[in-house]
């Protein structure tokens, strides 16, 4: 009993600091979950979190390709109420802001022209640059049809907070010792092996290129291979930045298989919202006039049509990405057709980096 006086005397300050404290969320917890709790009713979709209307208006944007119906579209968003009833239709930067927060969700250029076809049909005008950091979306737990006891809320709350405040402590634990395990390993590791976010790159030097590519791939198409079109994505550690790839442009002639007369190489940039596509003809194909004009309609966003030839560099830019390609191999088929013709086997290297 005289310990704990001499523990109260010493430390009384304190004490009565923590046990203040205590009652302080004790009694928040009462009056916000069990007096006076948040109660929504009548929410439109601007009203979401942003995570979950980035999620919204992408699902929207998807209906609205198979229907085509914008009506029902605007109604779906809320655009139709009242102007107090959406918080997207009092400031029109809001749902431009839902708009880009949905640009950053987006994983494949079908979702992004999706999204585009939509805002451009409601007149929305957004920049993918100004879209803010995705905020994880809040958890949620189904309600139950019996209301809980605000006993059981509060134990529940308390509950909660104990587990996040050790999770907290052993996160910090943890971080701090693989922080100083990493400094340790710097100084062992080999120059020119260790690349960003922990990916094991080859540090190769490319001339005009200071950062190393984010992407080398190679693609080889071989005659009788009919569905070739390998596309690749192009990421910076968990950030999607776009796709690349070779597709067949043209083929020539008929038989069994596809006699392919020309391949096209295509940059995809999230950012820019649109394809670079330069084609390389077969040698035959790209002397001969009516060919010409065929495939000159399929470059497209700034590329531009070229024989192909072994060992020659393309290069495919975009706002934010470059792609280099190299033709590494060429070799042509032979048979009742023109010399030099259609491929037989080509071999392409694309190196995808940040601008």
């Amino acid at each position: 009993m005289l310990t704990i006086l001499k523990i109260l005397e010493k430390h009384g300050k304190t004490i009565r600091l923590m046990v203040g404290v205590l009652i302080g969320l004790v009694l928040g917890f009462i009056i916000a979950w069990g007096i006076w709790p948040v109660q929504w009713k009548d929410a439109t979709p601007g009203q979401l979190h942003p995570a979950y209307q980035g999620y919204y208006i992408n699902a929207i944007a998807k209906e609205y390709q198979q229907t085509g119906n914008i009506e029902i579209a605007r109604h779906q968003l809320g655009l139709d109420l009242e102007e107090k009833a959406n918080p997207w239709l009092k400031e029109k930067e809001t749902l431009e802001a839902g708009f880009a927060q949905a640009l950053e969700q987006t994983t494949s250029r079908e979702d992004v022209i999706t999204l585009g076809r939509l805002a451009q049909d409601l007149q929305v005008n957004f920049r993918p640059e100004a879209a803010p950091a995705i905020t994880p979306a809040p958890e949620t737990e189904e309600e139950t049809p019996v209301r809980r006891s605000t006993l059981g809320n509060i134990l529940r709350a308390f509950g909660y907070l104990i587990i996040a405040l050790a999770l907290g402590v052993l996160g910090y634990l943890l971080y701090s010792r693989f922080v100083e395990k990493r400094r340790a390993e710097e100084g062992e590791q080999e120059p020119g092996l260790a690349g960003a976010y922990g990916r094991v790159i080859e540090d190769v030097a490319v001339e005009g290129e200071v950062a190393p590519a984010l992407r080398t791939t190679s693609a080889t198409y071989r005659e009788g291979d009919d569905f070739f079109n390998p596309s690749f994505s192009i990421e910076d550690g968990a950030e999607f930045l776009g796709e690349c790839g070779v597709d067949i442009s043209h083929t020539i002639g008929a038989g069994d298989h596809k006699k392919v007369t020309a391949l096209e190489i295509w940059l995809f940039d999230k950012s820019d919202i649109k394809t670079v596509t330069t084609v390389l003809a077969s040698e035959y194909t790209f002397q001969d006039p009516t060919f010409q004009e065929e495939l000159l309609s399929k470059v497209a966003g700034g590329g531009e049509l070229r024989q192909i030839i072994p060992n020659e560099e393309i290069i495919l830019e975009t706002t934010a990405l470059r792609v280099r390609a190299l033709v590494k191999a060429v070799e042509y088929a032979s048979d009742d057709l023109p010399a030099n013709s259609y491929f037989k086997e080509a071999n392409i290297e694309l190196r995808a980096y940040r601008r």
